[in-house]
């Protein structure tokens, strides 16, 4: 079965609003923000190059970033917490 997405071209990349999990394994090409930072749900904070496409992860909610263990150029595996939200 297939699911609507819930914004186009933007994806949501984890089960838990206060956390942004890689939903593919691939590298790490644009992180937008910072630790420190206000975030509004939606908003792109980690884009991942995966399959020679690229994948935004966005905010699943307002918050700070709490922690931030995404680098730049970095392979990550499925599943890598990448950002914690506050």
């Amino acid at each position: 079965q297939f699911e609507k997405p819930n914004h186009f071209g933007k994806e949501t990349a984890s089960a838990h609003n206060d956390e942004i999990v890689a939903n593919l394994p691939g590298k790490i090409v644009a992180i937008n923000n910072k630790k420190g930072d206000k975030v509004k749900k939606g908003q792109v904070i980690v884009v991942l190059e995966a399959m020679k496409m690229e994948h935004s992860l966005c905010a699943q909610m307002d918050g700070e970033i709490i922690e931030m263990s995404a680098c730049l150029n970095a392979q990550i595996k499925l599943g890598d917490i990448l950002v914690k939200l506050g």
